[in-house]
């Protein structure tokens, strides 16, 4: 098995372009989805961006 190295991620200030975002689940039934959905809603305000992450939610 090849060895991977690994990289630091800095994530971006802010977006350079006024993206729409869809995301979608395959449901929110379980806290594994929900968290998931927590943590792009957060990610996407803190750039300054809007999109749907779940039918009829904006963020």
């Amino acid at each position: 098995m090849k060895k991977v190295d690994a990289i630091d991620y800095v994530p971006l200030e802010k977006a350079e372009k006024p993206w729409k975002l869809c995301v979608l689940f395959p449901h929110l039934k379980d806290s594994y989805w929900v968290s998931v959905d927590y943590g792009i809603v957060k990610e996407a305000k803190r750039l300054g961006r809007q999109g749907d992450s779940a039918p009829g939610r904006r963020l």
